[in-house]
């Protein structure tokens, strides 16, 4: 019997997700494009998400199971890598779903457009159920993205930092893997990868909804998510300031801007003196920068005041929203 290689390979890392993970992958199998493998990388989950992974196995022979020691999303995603077989590759995350013409709609724009990769729009769902959109729709002439503009609309956030929106070569990954032991690690690879002057194509339809939990990695402070996503940030500006220069004031204001919201989370919080070190460190680098933050154009003028008010008086905010809170 010939066995054939699946166009697309779908990476699903895994770890504790028994609550969401059966509409997570009803959604994935429910696909008009068929031709495709499910990798499921159940990593050292604690709960019935292994167990769930194996029963769907034996009812799709297109699902492959891998059950490993924990080690983190971004570690099962490149074992998800080591033995993927598409000529393009797919994430979802195990909480989340997709639309069931996602991948149609992605690997469609890829070919007709000869793409690198595809992009699609994003659906945020909060837990009342309310949602909005991450993406605006793009003009025909903005559609397809070549060159620095990947990179620049990244960092403008035109695009969203997510790898479960979006399709790739497979060649892609011949040398890139996603940075293991540390979060915000989709935004590390989508920089490596578009700087390398690749072609999207973006789709405007919504095909992608995140379920946007108080426990994630992305709202929880102590996950050290936002520290991460500084420390990427300050990466990229290091990169932009020495290979693209001439992007160095949009790649500026997404530093400043990641600074800031780390610094509005500890101020906002309460949580100056338990991150006190941290706290310190990011007054003295947004003051340090004031002036060329307040002289950036890609930074709007009412976030601008907020943050001159914030880092000038930090402190006096900090007591203001306690005291409002103790009433």
């Amino acid at each position: 019997m010939e066995v054939t290689t699946p166009k697309i390979s779908v990476i699903l890392p895994i770890y504790n997700m028994e609550q969401y993970l059966p509409k997570c992958i009803d959604s994935i199998l429910k696909q008009t494009f068929i031709d495709f493998e499910l990798l499921l990388i159940d990593d050292g989950s604690q709960d019935n998400s292994g167990k769930i992974c194996d029963e769907y196995a034996k009812k799709d022979s297109r699902i492959i199971v891998i059950h490993k020691e924990n080690g983190g999303s971004s570690s099962a995603r490149n074992a998800g890598l080591d033995i993927a077989k598409g000529d393009y590759f797919g994430f979802v995350d195990g909480d989340d779903w997709i639309e069931k013409n996602m991948y149609e709609l992605l690997y469609k724009g890829i070919i007709d457009f000869k793409a690198d990769l595809a992009l699609c729009r994003l659906l945020h769902i909060a837990k009342s159920n309310l949602g909005y959109y991450l993406n605006d729709k793009f003009t025909d002439q903005e559609k397809i993205i070549d060159g620095d503009r990947l990179l620049r609309y990244l960092i403008l956030n035109k695009i969203d930092a997510s790898c479960c929106t979006k399709l790739f070569k497979s060649s892609i990954f011949d040398t890139i893997r996603f940075q293991a032991g540390k979060l915000n690690e989709d935004f590390k690879l989508l920089f490596e990868v578009f700087s390398n002057k690749r072609k999207g194509i973006y789709i405007n339809e919504v095909a992608y909804n995140y379920i946007c939990r108080n426990d994630s990695n992305t709202t929880s402070f102590s996950s050290s998510y936002r520290f991460d996503l500084c420390e990427n940030a300050k990466d990229m500006l290091d990169f932009i300031k020495i290979e693209k220069p001439h992007l160095i004031p949009e790649a500026e204001r997404y530093y400043f801007m990641q600074l800031y919201g780390v610094f509005r989370y500890i101020i906002t919080n309460d949580l100056i003196n338990k991150h006190s070190d941290r706290y310190k460190i990011l007054r003295i680098i947004l003051l340090k920068n004031i002036k060329k933050l307040l002289a950036n154009k890609y930074i709007k003028n009412r976030s601008k005041l907020f943050i001159l008010i914030l880092v000038l008086m930090p402190k006096m905010i900090a007591r203001m929203l306690h005291a409002i809170k103790i009433k």
